[in-house]
This record gives C-alpha cells, structure tokens and sequence, in this order.
C-alpha cells in the first residue's frame, strides 16, 4: 500500500514548454512513448503502474526580503558578495520572496490537476504527486516566524491537494550568534526543533524512522526517501563565519542515521532517494573527502538511485559514483525574462525519469508560467542549467572503487 503520499494515482508529467500555466499546451509532441509498465486510459492519460512522483524545490528562504550587508550574508564568507548580487538581482522583479514560493505553488496546483494530465504525458513523470520535498533553508535566518509563513506558504495551500510537504535543514535554517557556537542541541534552534517535531512516527504516516536531530525516513511504495539535513555527516562542530557572528550547522549525526536505516529499511525496499542541503561536488569542502569517503561506505550495496541537493541557487544534473545527482534551484532569483525551477522525480518499475520544471513570472500581476522544454528555459543564473534525465532502474547502482572526489556531468 502507497504510504506518505496521494491515495489516487492519475495524469503523468511530462514536457514540453507551456507558457502560461492555466493553458497547458501539447506543443506539437505527439503521443507519449509507452514503457512495458505504463498503460494509456481512455481518456488518453497516461497512467503508471506503481510509479512514485516527487517534487523537489530547495532555498524557499522564506524572511529573505530583510535588508542584508556581507556581515549577515547567509552562505560562507567567500559567497557573501555573491549573495548580495543575488539579492540585488532578485529584486528587479518586484516580487517578494512570499510572492516568488507563491508561484511555484501555483505552479504545482496547476501541474496536478487533470487538465493537464494529457499534455503532461511525454516524459513519463506522474503528475499524481506523492510529495514535496523541500532541501533546506526553509528559512532565511532560522526564526520562527519565519517558519510559519513557509508552513503557510506550502504546507498550508498543498495540503487540500493531498500533497505532503516534507523538509530538510539547510544552513540558513540555524540562527546567526555573536560567539563561536558549541555542539548544540535540536532544540537550541528553533526551525530544527519544528522540523524535528513534526517528522515523526507518530505525527506522520509513512515515516518509518528518524533521529531527534531532524534527519528521517519515510516510504511510498517500494522507494524509500532519506532527508538527511544540512549534509550526511558525524560532525557536531560545523560552522561559517561571517565577519563577527557565526552560523552553525550541526548535521546531528545524519551518517550515523542514514547507515542505520539503511541496515534496518534499505533491503526492503527496491530504491532509496537520499535528500540533503549541501553540494557533494569536488572542491567544495562543505561536505569533506572525508565525508564523501563516510557516505559512499555508508550507501555501498543499497540500491540507491538519487541524490538530491540545493544550497547553490541553481539547477545541474552529474554523477557521483554511479548515481545521479540532481541539484534544485530556488525561487529567489526569478526575475523578468529568466526561469527559477523545481525538480520533478518519478521512480518506476523500469525506468527513473526526473527533470527541471521551470517557473516564471515576471511581475506581481503577471501569470504563472511554466516549462517542461529544457531547450526554451533561460535559467536565472548563468551558472544553471535546465535539463532531462532519464534512465533504467536497472543501470543505477553504486559503483565499486569510485572516487569519491570526482562527479561527471550529465547532459
């Protein structure tokens, strides 16, 4: 039985590029290419035979809109001018950071309705979603106000449409101190204690395990998904300075969670997705060769076919040891003329499709719009691009004597 997501299963997510979200458009692709486990309706929806479908989006921020100097700049000290750059393009749109994760909600609103479930049906992405998923930095600076408008801004507004929100830490979710922090505790922080709170058990069905420190568990179907925080890892002592404060970023023993699970669920089930904030890419040191050393020991011998991240404010596709990466955007920097996106999963019997589904508007009464064509999207950052990904279950696998430092990019 399908846990932590939709009872009903219809329509299926695919794409070319439609413009305005309330006119979906078939953009002349024709019929959708069927796989051996896909079976077509008679009203011409594609309707997948135990596929699971995940939404990803990553850095929502929500309490972004506040003024910020390179003193309070939220990333590590080399990404503070960045940041600001960010923020100073960001604002060419006139849109508030409430107003740009509004979009992305209509956009998923839009996307799960049985209008567009015909148009959808190229891509072999259920447009059925069992879940969002959002990897961290639900809020800009860890306040608990903050917390409650993006729990208004998604959880809010998604839960009429059967659509569960579940959230990971990232290391804007910590709260800035003048002192260098200590090895805290979850409930230190007050969006890491929410977050622990509500992702449990006994609060929500399908969860399957969790740790107190914010890292858990939950099944639909044969896939399991692993949010694991802030980044897969045993430290208790992470930290970015920030000319005089410091932002901490305790990961709570997430590895340790992560092998444990994987030793108690990881067999039963057919396919893990692991989800966490920072990139694994080389020669960024958020998550050490260390780490990385940790993770790929940690994940070898489970069926592991994705790995999901943001915190980079922008979208890619690699491979890391054999397993794809799929790195989300955040829909901070839309602006006029460029596109923000989310990431769409779809796990089947034989085939795991996922891709960029790029969201626009361009003024606070502007429309929504929406695109599933990677070659029309004019990505926000010239650092990001959009893409498609799609391949056999069957070839996704940890590979043995990887280099942990090493990714390959995907087309």
């Amino acid at each position: 039985m399908k846990q932590g997501g939709r009872s009903g299963r219809a329509g299926v997510l695919v794409g070319l590029f439609a413009l305005a979200v309330a006119t979906p458009s078939c953009g002349g692709a024709g019929a959708p290419e069927l796989d051996e486990d896909d079976v077509m309706t008679s009203e011409g929806a594609l309707t997948p035979d135990a596929h699971v479908s995940m939404l990803f989006v990553s850095d929502v921020h929500f309490g972004a809109d506040g003024p910020m100097d390179a003193a309070t700049a939220g990333g590590d000290a080399d990404d503070a001018e960045e940041e600001l750059d960010e923020r100073e393009d960001a604002k060419v749109a006139n849109l508030t950071v409430v107003q740009k994760n509004a979009a992305f909600v209509s956009a998923i609103e839009r996307l799960s309705s049985a209008a567009w479930a015909k148009p959808l049906a190229a891509v072999h992405v259920s447009n059925a979603f069992d879940g969002l998923v959002v990897t961290g930095d639900v809020t800009d600076d860890g306040q608990p106000a903050q917390w409650r408008a993006f729990l208004e801004g998604y959880e809010d507004r998604l839960k009429p449409l059967g659509i569960p929100v579940y959230e990971t830490a990232g290391n804007h979710d910590y709260p800035f101190s003048y002192k260098k922090p200590e090895p805290g505790r979850p409930s230190d922080y007050p969006v890491i204690s929410r977050i622990v709170a509500r992702n449990t058990p006994a609060q929500r069905p399908g969860l399957v395990a969790e740790n107190g420190g914010g890292s858990y568990a939950f099944a639909v179907d044969d896939v399991l998904f692993v949010n694991l925080g802030v980044k897969p890892s045993n430290d208790r002592d992470s930290f970015a300075k920030h000319a005089d404060r410091f932002r901490p970023s305790n990961p709570f023993h997430s590895l340790r969670f992560l092998e444990r699970t994987l030793a108690e669920h990881g067999k039963r089930k057919k396919h893990v997705v692991l989800s966490f904030h920072y990139p694994i890419v080389a020669g960024d040191e958020r998550v050490t060769r260390e780490e990385r050393t940790a993770l790929y020991e940690a994940i070898r011998g489970y069926p592991v076919r994705a790995i999901v991240h943001g915190h980079r404010h922008r979208s890619d596709v690699y491979s890391w040891c054999g397993v794809p990466v799929f790195e989300v955007d955040t829909p901070r920097l839309m602006r006029p003329g460029r596109d923000s996106s989310m990431v769409a999963l779809d796990v089947g019997k034989r085939w795991l499709s996922a891709r960029t589904v790029a969201v626009r508007k361009d003024s606070p009464s502007s429309e929504v719009q929406v695109g599933l064509d990677p070659a029309a999207c004019k990505p926000s950052k010239d650092t990001s691009r959009c893409w498609a990904y799609r391949e056999k279950v069957s070839s996704i696998r940890v590979r043995s004597g990887c280099d942990v430092g090493e990714v390959t990019k995907l087309p």
